[in-house]
């Protein structure tokens, strides 16, 4: 994961007894990690968190994050009966169309999902129904992830106000809803 902020990477800190200690130790790590010249961090304003990432800083990094955002939160709103079973950042799904995140979910009711992920921030043409739609069209049963033959979802988190029309495998989706219940975005 390129740009982090600092919630994100707390859902790896285990172990601790409170949520005060551990991201009391995850600020410690970062600044030490920031210190010793292994990240860079920057903030929008005074009043945000800060933002890691490791080298120069990239044009797409806003994509990055809003992408990020979505993956965390997942992770984080799990219940006991959510599982995340495969997850594979920038997947290629065939030679023309590479996908943000792939995943596979599990429900312990024995139900699992496949989706995709693409972060939309709205700076340019929404194209993403054009493009899966001329996947739909190429054998993508003889794929890796098309084996079960069910198309996977595809969840559009977008910063867009207004959302274009799309079929009904798509889920478009904002940051507060994400952030609200990302889950119920799959339903």
């Amino acid at each position: 994961h390129r740009y982090c902020e600092r919630w994100m990477i707390e859902t790896v800190f285990r172990g601790y007894k409170t949520e005060f200690s551990r991201a009391q130790q995850c600020r410690s790590v970062l600044r030490q990690l920031v210190r010793d010249g292994h990240l860079k961090r920057f903030r929008l304003d005074s009043r945000e968190q800060y933002i890691y990432h490791m080298g120069k800083r990239d044009s797409k990094w806003q994509h990055y994050l809003l992408y990020n955002r979505f993956h965390f939160n997942l992770i984080i709103q799990a219940r006991s009966w959510q599982k995340i079973i495969a997850y594979q950042p920038e997947k290629w799904l065939n030679k023309d169309v590479r996908c943000d995140g792939y995943y596979i979910v599990q429900y312990t009711f024995n139900k699992g999902r496949k989706f995709v992920v693409e972060a939309d921030r709205g700076t340019y043409e929404f194209n993403l129904v054009e493009k899966y739609e001329k996947l739909r069209q190429t054998n993508w049963q003889s794929t890796d992830w098309g084996k079960d033959e069910v198309f996977p979802i595809v969840v559009v988190v977008t910063e867009r106000k207004e959302i274009p029309e799309v079929p009904e495998y798509f889920r478009v989706t904002n940051l507060e809803e994400v952030m609200s219940d990302v889950w119920n975005v799959l339903r």
